[in-house]
């Protein structure tokens, strides 16, 4: 059987989807400039730079480590691995709040509750990645 086939569609599935993903970031990004305006998108803008930053700590892809298991992953281990992405997210988060007084000084109050919002949607979205990895596998390999 060739491997061929399978690999270039699933190629051409995820270059597509990221594409589009690309896309939608691209088109979310020029609503938000239009919206917040060239003041307050510059500071959005440097928010979202320093909690890209600050990302590095969900760098660690536990999903993909759960999907691509080649056993089957027990329910402990996803437990395990939805633990870790909360001590992840709160890192990060106890990041944010260590930088946020030096922001809210340097910049304004608003820069840093900007800053922490998005670390708190970090927070959520770590943690959401372990259930998304459940339901790849039960999905993509299931019976």
């Amino acid at each position: 059987m060739s491997l061929g086939g399978p690999f270039v569609r699933g190629s051409a599935w995820l270059g597509s989807s990221q594409l589009v993903v690309n896309g939608a970031n691209f088109g979310m990004q020029i609503a938000i400039a239009r919206f917040l305006g060239p003041a307050e998108y510059g500071l959005y803008a440097l928010c979202f730079a320093i909690d890209q930053v600050l990302d590095i700590v969900g760098a660690f892809s536990l999903q993909f480590a759960l999907i691509q298991s080649e056993r089957e992953v027990e329910q402990a281990e996803y437990d395990t691995a939805l633990w870790l992405c909360a001590l992840q997210g709160l890192a990060g988060l106890g990041l944010a709040a260590a930088i946020a007084p030096v922001l809210g000084a340097e910049r304004s109050a608003r820069a840093a509750w900007i800053l922490l919002a998005l670390a708190g949607a970090r927070v959520l979205r770590l943690l959401a990645q372990v259930p998304q990895a459940e339901l790849e596998r039960s999905l993509r390999y299931g019976a």
